[in-house]
Protein backbone atom coordinates (compact mmCIF):
# COMPACT_ATOMS: atom_id res chain seq x y z
CA UNK A 1 0.00 0.00 0.00
CA UNK A 2 3.07 2.51 0.08
CA UNK A 3 3.01 3.22 3.48
CA UNK A 4 6.89 2.06 4.65
CA UNK A 5 7.80 -0.39 2.55
CA UNK A 6 11.17 0.55 1.26
CA UNK A 7 12.70 0.38 -1.79
CA UNK A 8 15.82 -1.42 -2.25
CA UNK A 9 18.30 1.16 -3.87
CA UNK A 10 21.91 0.49 -5.15
CA UNK A 11 24.32 1.34 -2.61
CA UNK A 12 26.10 4.41 -3.52
CA UNK A 13 28.40 6.92 -1.68
CA UNK A 14 26.68 10.06 -0.34
CA UNK A 15 28.07 12.86 1.39
CA UNK A 16 28.23 12.22 5.43
CA UNK A 17 24.63 12.96 7.31
CA UNK A 18 24.42 16.14 9.21
CA UNK A 19 23.95 15.47 12.98
CA UNK A 20 20.75 18.03 12.45
CA UNK A 21 19.39 15.02 9.93
CA UNK A 22 20.52 12.16 12.03
CA UNK A 23 19.25 13.39 15.27
CA UNK A 24 15.69 14.18 13.93
CA UNK A 25 15.27 10.60 12.36
CA UNK A 26 16.44 9.09 15.53
CA UNK A 27 13.48 11.19 17.59
CA UNK A 28 10.67 10.86 14.88
CA UNK A 29 11.23 7.41 12.22
CA UNK A 30 10.52 4.71 15.29
CA UNK A 31 7.50 6.85 16.64
CA UNK A 32 5.94 7.20 12.98
CA UNK A 33 6.69 3.66 11.72
CA UNK A 34 4.66 2.21 14.28
CA UNK A 35 1.74 5.15 13.33
CA UNK A 36 2.02 4.02 9.84
CA UNK A 37 1.43 0.11 10.67
CA UNK A 38 -1.87 0.93 12.46
CA UNK A 39 -2.78 3.49 9.39
CA UNK A 40 -1.60 0.91 7.22
CA UNK A 41 -4.01 -1.86 9.09
CA UNK A 42 -6.64 0.32 8.92
CA UNK A 43 -6.82 1.26 5.57
CA UNK A 44 -5.22 -2.69 4.29
CA UNK A 45 -8.66 -3.63 2.78
CA UNK A 46 -9.69 -0.57 0.81
CA UNK A 47 -9.49 -2.07 -2.91
CA UNK A 48 -7.29 1.25 -4.10
CA UNK A 49 -7.13 4.79 -3.31
CA UNK A 50 -7.36 7.67 -4.73
CA UNK A 51 -6.11 11.33 -4.51
CA UNK A 52 -8.50 14.34 -5.42
CA UNK A 53 -5.78 17.63 -4.77
CA UNK A 54 -8.37 19.91 -6.34
CA UNK A 55 -10.70 18.76 -3.33
CA UNK A 56 -7.90 18.02 -0.94
CA UNK A 57 -9.04 14.32 -0.07
CA UNK A 58 -7.35 11.24 -0.48
CA UNK A 59 -9.71 7.85 -0.67
CA UNK A 60 -9.36 4.37 0.70
CA UNK A 61 -12.14 2.83 -0.72
CA UNK A 62 -15.11 4.06 1.23
CA UNK A 63 -12.91 6.02 3.61
CA UNK A 64 -11.72 9.73 2.69
CA UNK A 65 -9.67 12.06 4.41
CA UNK A 66 -8.41 15.35 4.46
CA UNK A 67 -4.75 15.55 2.30
CA UNK A 68 -2.09 17.84 0.70
CA UNK A 69 0.74 16.83 -1.41
CA UNK A 70 4.30 17.56 0.49
CA UNK A 71 6.29 16.36 -2.57
CA UNK A 72 7.29 13.66 -5.23
CA UNK A 73 10.20 11.77 -5.93
CA UNK A 74 11.51 10.28 -9.15
CA UNK A 75 13.04 6.94 -9.31
CA UNK A 76 14.12 8.29 -12.72
CA UNK A 77 16.60 10.48 -11.41
CA UNK A 78 16.76 9.46 -7.66
CA UNK A 79 15.76 12.87 -6.53
CA UNK A 80 12.80 14.60 -3.89
CA UNK A 81 10.62 17.72 -5.45
CA UNK A 82 9.21 19.68 -2.51
CA UNK A 83 5.77 20.49 -3.95
CA UNK A 84 5.68 24.19 -3.39
CA UNK A 85 8.77 24.13 -5.82
CA UNK A 86 6.54 22.01 -8.64
CA UNK A 87 5.46 24.59 -11.16
CA UNK A 88 2.54 22.06 -11.21
CA UNK A 89 1.78 22.80 -7.55
CA UNK A 90 3.45 25.94 -6.34
CA UNK A 91 0.71 28.39 -5.35
CA UNK A 92 -2.01 25.80 -4.93
CA UNK A 93 -4.00 24.99 -1.84
CA UNK A 94 -3.05 21.32 -2.30
CA UNK A 95 0.55 22.37 -1.21
CA UNK A 96 0.21 24.91 1.12
CA UNK A 97 1.55 22.42 3.77
CA UNK A 98 4.81 21.55 1.97
CA UNK A 99 5.68 25.07 1.84
CA UNK A 100 5.45 25.01 5.72
CA UNK A 101 7.23 21.82 5.55
CA UNK A 102 9.62 23.69 3.40
CA UNK A 103 10.39 26.26 5.71
CA UNK A 104 10.46 24.39 8.96
CA UNK A 105 13.49 22.30 7.16
CA UNK A 106 15.52 25.14 6.06
CA UNK A 107 17.50 24.09 9.48
CA UNK A 108 18.13 20.49 7.91
CA UNK A 109 20.97 20.50 5.04
CA UNK A 110 20.01 17.34 3.09
CA UNK A 111 16.09 18.68 3.49
CA UNK A 112 16.91 22.50 2.88
CA UNK A 113 17.04 22.72 -1.21
CA UNK A 114 13.74 22.20 -3.76
CA UNK A 115 15.33 19.15 -5.03
CA UNK A 116 17.90 16.74 -3.91
CA UNK A 117 19.14 13.29 -4.34
CA UNK A 118 17.44 10.62 -2.44
CA UNK A 119 18.94 7.46 -1.13
CA UNK A 120 19.05 4.30 0.99
CA UNK A 121 19.24 6.64 4.35
CA UNK A 122 17.25 9.31 3.10
CA UNK A 123 14.10 8.53 1.43
CA UNK A 124 10.30 9.49 1.33
CA UNK A 125 9.63 7.68 4.60
CA UNK A 126 12.45 9.86 6.54
CA UNK A 127 11.63 12.45 4.94
CA UNK A 128 8.02 12.24 6.00
CA UNK A 129 9.13 11.14 9.57
CA UNK A 130 10.92 14.58 10.05
CA UNK A 131 7.89 16.62 8.97
CA UNK A 132 5.14 14.83 10.56
CA UNK A 133 6.58 13.54 13.65
CA UNK A 134 6.88 16.61 15.88
CA UNK A 135 2.88 16.76 15.07
CA UNK A 136 0.41 16.25 17.83
CA UNK A 137 -2.72 16.44 15.62
CA UNK A 138 -4.17 13.15 14.22
CA UNK A 139 -1.67 13.05 11.37
CA UNK A 140 -0.45 10.82 9.15
CA UNK A 141 1.19 10.08 5.44
CA UNK A 142 0.82 7.74 2.26
CA UNK A 143 2.95 7.33 -0.37
CA UNK A 144 1.72 6.96 -3.70
CA UNK A 145 3.03 5.27 -6.63
CA UNK A 146 2.70 7.26 -9.25
CA UNK A 147 4.72 5.11 -12.04
CA UNK A 148 8.15 6.92 -11.84
CA UNK A 149 7.92 7.08 -7.98
CA UNK A 150 6.17 8.23 -5.16
CA UNK A 151 3.52 11.44 -3.96
CA UNK A 152 4.06 11.78 -0.43
CA UNK A 153 0.72 13.10 1.35
CA UNK A 154 -0.05 14.50 4.33
CA UNK A 155 -3.22 12.82 5.42
CA UNK A 156 -5.44 14.64 7.89
CA UNK A 157 -8.45 13.65 10.59
CA UNK A 158 -7.02 10.47 10.81
CA UNK A 159 -9.17 8.15 13.69
CA UNK A 160 -7.48 8.91 17.40
CA UNK A 161 -7.47 4.76 17.74
CA UNK A 162 -3.78 4.73 14.99
CA UNK A 163 -2.27 6.65 17.81
CA UNK A 164 -3.31 4.17 20.56
CA UNK A 165 -0.13 2.90 22.22
CA UNK A 166 1.49 -0.22 20.12
CA UNK A 167 1.14 -3.24 21.73
CA UNK A 168 4.55 -4.32 23.14
CA UNK A 169 5.69 -7.04 20.40
CA UNK A 170 5.49 -4.03 17.56
CA UNK A 171 7.31 -1.53 20.12
CA UNK A 172 10.18 -4.08 20.02
CA UNK A 173 10.57 -4.46 16.61
CA UNK A 174 9.84 -0.76 15.84
CA UNK A 175 13.09 -0.10 18.46
CA UNK A 176 15.21 -3.08 16.93
CA UNK A 177 14.36 -2.35 13.13
CA UNK A 178 15.07 1.79 12.87
CA UNK A 179 18.28 0.74 14.26
CA UNK A 180 19.42 -1.80 12.19
CA UNK A 181 18.97 0.32 9.29
CA UNK A 182 21.49 3.30 9.66
CA UNK A 183 23.84 4.82 12.00
CA UNK A 184 21.51 6.89 15.07
CA UNK A 185 21.16 7.68 18.48
CA UNK A 186 20.55 4.44 20.38
CA UNK A 187 19.03 6.19 23.29
CA UNK A 188 17.01 8.90 21.86
CA UNK A 189 15.14 6.15 18.99
CA UNK A 190 14.61 3.74 22.41
CA UNK A 191 13.25 6.90 24.81
CA UNK A 192 11.20 8.12 22.06
CA UNK A 193 9.64 5.39 21.08
CA UNK A 194 8.71 4.16 24.39
CA UNK A 195 7.77 7.84 25.60
CA UNK A 196 5.32 7.72 22.87
CA UNK A 197 3.62 4.55 23.44
CA UNK A 198 4.22 3.42 26.93
CA UNK A 199 2.22 5.30 30.44
CA UNK A 200 5.51 5.99 31.87
CA UNK A 201 9.34 5.81 31.63
CA UNK A 202 11.90 5.14 34.14
CA UNK A 203 15.66 5.68 34.56
CA UNK A 204 17.66 2.51 35.41
CA UNK A 205 21.00 1.88 36.19
CA UNK A 206 21.83 1.52 32.84
CA UNK A 207 18.99 2.77 30.52
CA UNK A 208 15.55 3.14 30.95
CA UNK A 209 12.62 0.88 31.47
CA UNK A 210 8.89 1.92 29.80
CA UNK A 211 5.96 0.70 32.08
CA UNK A 212 2.81 -0.24 29.05
CA UNK A 213 -0.63 0.08 29.62
CA UNK A 214 -0.97 -3.73 29.49
CA UNK A 215 1.04 -4.21 32.22
CA UNK A 216 3.95 -5.41 30.58
CA UNK A 217 7.49 -3.83 30.76
CA UNK A 218 10.03 -2.99 28.14
CA UNK A 219 13.56 -2.48 29.52
CA UNK A 220 16.50 -0.90 27.13
CA UNK A 221 19.96 -0.70 28.66
CA UNK A 222 22.85 1.09 26.70
CA UNK A 223 26.70 1.16 26.96
CA UNK A 224 28.85 4.58 28.03
CA UNK A 225 28.62 5.80 24.49
CA UNK A 226 24.52 5.39 24.28
CA UNK A 227 24.31 2.13 22.52
CA UNK A 228 22.13 -0.34 22.94
CA UNK A 229 23.35 -3.60 24.62
CA UNK A 230 19.93 -5.04 25.42
CA UNK A 231 16.07 -4.87 25.09
CA UNK A 232 13.77 -6.91 27.50
CA UNK A 233 10.38 -7.25 28.18
CA UNK A 234 8.15 -8.43 30.91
Amino acid sequence: MGLFGKKKQPVHEHPPLSDTYVDLVSRYFGVARLRQQAFGELIAQAPNWDADLEAGTITFGDDSFPCQLLGTTSTISNTWLWACANPSFAGRACSAEAEAAFAFCQSIPELAREQFPIHEHLDVHHIASIILGPRTDRTCYYAGPTGSGDALMMVSDVPALVFDPAPVVSIVSAIAETLSMMPLNHRTVGSTVLAANCTKVEGTDDGIIGHHVSGEYIRLAFDEYDRMTSMSTG
